[in-house]
């Protein structure tokens, strides 16, 4: 749900909201671009393609700082919502168009990168890393936090399916119901059971990260494959970029919980 207003009065509307399972997260539809596309890149599109939590934020506020045109990840959530489930790579093509990068759902989730390799050519991608343990350890942290799960409660879909809803009725459930199916007997089963459980989650996260990395394999100039945890600086990412002329710096300490 956006409101369109001013930041106090949208804390006093979200109290109710909130209690029928509602989140008010955007003061405008849309963000207004003010600037023209960066053309001194010697690439079409950037995707930044790494699971949520592996510091995709902190990469997403260095290209900010270098003139790339990011759309805002609320809006983009919003409006690319049907893209992983219908396949609605029309929405995605259309919205890709108007910005220079772009990081978070979808691109974060599933093969979106194979779809955007192939509709638009020319582009580069950066895979965020973080070690598997400390990734599996924020994830499973966050998502205990934001359901209000204690560690000792074991998940299932119901405490998933009507908690803390975010921009739209049902949207936190998607993603992880994406992240939790499998094919058990040549069926389609989505493990509930599983949300928290590490070696699960690990596997997941390692085959997609495994999976990017043998797509590019031949062209290992289009993916940068990189941990902003551990990357002395910003050095990698801005030739990769192909950025002169600027010291790198160090990663910004974004989103840390």
């Amino acid at each position: 749900m956006a409101y369109q207003g001013d930041p106090l009065i949208k804390k006093v509307l979200q109290a109710p909201f909130k209690a029928i399972g509602y989140k008010i997260v955007r003061l405008k539809p849309y963000e207004e671009l003010s600037t023209p596309p960066r053309a001194d890149t010697g690439f079409t599109k950037l995707f930044c393609i790494g699971f949520n939590k592996t510091a995709t934020t902190t990469v997403e506020a260095v290209l900010r700082e270098h003139g790339f045109r990011l759309p805002k990840q609320v809006d983009q959530e919003v409006l690319l919502r049907p893209v992983l489930d219908y396949r609605r790579l029309d929405l995605l093509k259309g919205f890709v168009e108007e910005y220079d990068a772009f990081q978070d759902l979808p691109f974060s989730q599933n093969r979106t990168y194979i779809a955007c390799d192939a509709m638009f050519p020319g582009a580069k991608f950066i895979l965020t890393l973080r070690d598997p343990e400390k990734w599996v350890e924020s994830y499973i942290r966050y998502y205990r936090d934001e359901f209000e799960v204690p560690v000792d409660e074991a998940p299932s879909e119901a405490m998933f399916r009507d908690r803390n809803l975010y921009l739209e009725k049902g949207y936190v459930y998607d993603v992880l119901r994406r992240l939790l199916t499998v094919y058990e007997d040549g069926k389609s089963v989505t493990r509930w059971d599983l949300a928290f459980d590490r070696d699960f989650l690990k596997e997941i996260y390692t085959r997609r990260n495994a999976e990017i990395i043998s797509y590019f394999d031949a062209r290992p100039d289009d993916l940068l494959v990189i941990d902003p945890t551990t990357e002395p600086d910003t050095g990698r990412l801005l030739a990769f970029l192909g950025i002169t002329g600027t010291a790198p710096g160090p990663f910004p300490k974004l989103n840390a919980r």
